[in-house]
């Protein structure tokens, strides 16, 4: 009996590529609707799956039942093979750490931290949970000389 063929891992430039297509709207723009198997990073050390848009971490179970099998090659007798979706998670888009950090990439690759620092490691990925405020339009409409923020009237004008 022979082993299948197992295919190359993708490479981050690959999947960086094929996430910006997934999630390109018309114009470009991001655009989020359902749940898609670019939405979620394998987290190796406690085998679990991070949904990108919230950093939550599901379950495999669940991520199976979200996202159909890949096709992964043909049997031996011409039929496709299927890898479950956190099957191909963890072959394709492995993540060894969660940390948090302004200013850096979604996936900071080839480094892990350690002891408050950055330690310099080829082949692995940190999965960094910052997310950049957002401003809503109604952050920037002043009602009646203020400014509603987090719930609460902030007067802009003294009030006498």
């Amino acid at each position: 009996m022979m082993d299948a063929e197992i295919p190359p891992m993708q490479s981050f430039e690959e999947f960086e590529r094929e996430t910006e297509r997934e999630l390109a709207g018309p114009a470009g723009e991001p655009i989020g609707e359902g749940v898609e198997r670019c939405d979620f990073q394998a987290f190796m050390p406690g085998h679990a799956y991070i949904f990108v848009p919230t950093g939550e971490l599901w379950a495999g179970s669940s991520v199976n039942s979200r996202i159909p099998p890949i096709e992964d090659g043909v049997d031996k007798e011409g039929k496709p093979k299927f890898l479950s979706a956190s099957a191909w998670l963890d072959r394709n888009r492995p993540v060894e750490q969660m940390t948090w950090v302004p200013g850096q990439p979604k996936v900071i690759r080839d480094r892990l931290i350690s002891d408050g620092g950055w330690m310099m490691r080829n082949g692995v990925a940190c999965f960094n949970l910052y997310r950049e405020p957002t401003i809503g339009a109604a952050m920037h409409r002043r009602p009646a000389h203020g400014l509603i923020m987090f719930g609460a009237f902030i007067p802009t004008t003294p009030i006498i």
